[in-house]
């Protein structure tokens, strides 16, 4: 991806920047613009955080859902997300999507 996205913003941050910043090592990889929590709604340039619809006891949603956001990580990939955050093993088989693991991805979303 170029430096400046489609809408000519700069990105976000840089694959280095996130990977330093969520796991201690920087590791190269894409340009991010936008952050995006819903699969549908991913564009390309985005990171597509992987969150399961059940936060555990920590919060106190209004809404508890089984529906969980690694199972989406393909989907988001192919609407143009480049890097996916997770905290469990996916299958990018089918797609060149950057992956950044992580012990929880709700504690990675608050580090964000």
């Amino acid at each position: 991806m170029s430096n400046l996205h489609a809408n000519h913003l700069p990105p976000l941050w840089s694959w280095q920047e996130l990977s330093a910043g969520l796991t201690g090592r920087r590791v190269a990889g894409p340009d991010v613009y936008r952050v995006t929590i819903d699969s549908r709604q991913a564009q390309p340039g985005d990171l597509f955080l992987a969150l399961p619809g059940d936060p555990g006891n920590r919060f106190n949603p209004s809404h508890r859902s089984t529906v969980d956001g690694h199972d989406f990580v393909e989907a988001a990939a192919k609407k143009g997300a480049v890097g996916a955050l997770v905290h469990k093993k996916v299958d990018t088989t089918n797609s060149k999507m950057a992956l950044l693991k992580v012990k929880d991805t709700y504690d990675g979303l608050w580090t964000l």
